[in-house]
């Protein structure tokens, strides 16, 4: 009787479905022991129990580990102080499981996201940024790095689309007013890019890339003098950064005033060798001081006699 309860092929049949899954072992084990009440001597029976137990044993200490793990991945996965990659990762394995609630899986796609546009896979982060969206509308963060992630990719237009929704979510993110400021710049659009960058100053005024990022679109306009100022500022706030140095190098190239330029630009190269723009920048000037100097060396001589035949 025992073995109509319990047949070989209907025991494998249970095991092998309820493998590492506790809700569907523990019938297993139920059915095993119905057996046993019925025939506490078959062998096969106590055989079945006892490779149930072992799989509801391990079952157990697996739920543990992935417990632990999972609390470890979600803590490094809502940090956003911690390193991108491991972050990005954390959250990946988090998204994974897709048992997570709400609040938890849109922390997990703006984390991934920000790895993908930081590993320059902008296509995949601007798909997990609109996941994140999805799971919450109202949340700037989520088209700001939507808008990053369309820029990166070449859409200006749907980077500016998403850098005005975040603004309209969220209006005091200095970040959101430079990024776009950014876009206008690349399309074209200085003086709205001008007034993004005066918006992300005001909200944050120890901004350096913003000042220096508005230089040049002062320089599109023909004010050069209001550009120099900002790449003062920039370089006030953050003296070892090698950019506003190339920068303004270009602004003393552009006034003529090249001793002045060639100091920056060797000094730029000082603190970044390897700066394209800074060393483009230090051979014009190169070239302007060579020019200027083979002028003079072609003028004639000044001997004092009137050569105009009067």
């Amino acid at each position: 009787m025992a073995a109509m309860i319990l047949s070989r092929p209907l025991s494998v049949c249970i095991r092998k479905l309820c493998f590492s899954k506790k809700p569907c072992v523990r019938p297993a084990l139920a059915e095993v022991n119905k057996a046993l009440e019925i025939d506490q001597n078959l062998d096969w029976a106590h055989s079945v129990r006892d490779a149930v137990q072992a799989d509801i044993k391990r079952v157990e200490v697996q739920g543990k580990q992935t417990t632990v793990k999972t609390s470890e991945d979600y803590q490094l996965c809502a940090d956003e102080s911690a390193d991108y990659k491991q972050r990005g990762m954390a959250c990946d394995r988090f998204i994974s499981l897709g048992t997570l609630a709400n609040p938890e899986l849109l922390a997990a796609y703006l984390g991934r996201g920000w790895m993908r546009y930081k590993d320059n896979q902008p296509g995949l982060a601007s798909a997990d940024y609109g996941k994140a969206i999805e799971l919450d509308p109202k949340d700037a963060s989520a088209y700001g790095g939507r808008g990053r992630s369309y820029y990166a990719r070449g859409d200006h237009d749907r980077a500016i689309a998403d850098y005005n929704k975040a603004i309209e979510l969220n209006p005091n993110d200095a970040t959101t007013y430079y990024n776009r400021g950014i876009a206008y710049d690349t399309k074209g659009e200085h003086d709205r890019a001008i007034a993004d960058y005066n918006k992300a100053i005001e909200l944050n005024p120890k901004d350096a890339d913003a000042y220096d990022s508005r230089g040049p679109s002062y320089y599109a306009r023909g004010d050069l003098a209001n550009a120099l100022r900002d790449f003062n500022e920039a370089i006030r706030i953050n003296p070892k950064w090698a950019l506003p140095r190339a920068n303004r190098a270009e602004g003393f190239r552009r006034q003529g005033v090249l001793t002045e330029a060639l100091a920056d630009a060797n000094k730029a190269l000082e603190i970044d060798q390897n700066l394209d723009w800074a060393r483009s920048v230090h051979d014009a000037i190169r070239a302007d001081i060579q020019r200027l100097e083979g002028g003079r060396r072609d003028r004639p001589a000044d001997t004092g006699i009137d050569t105009t035949g009067r």
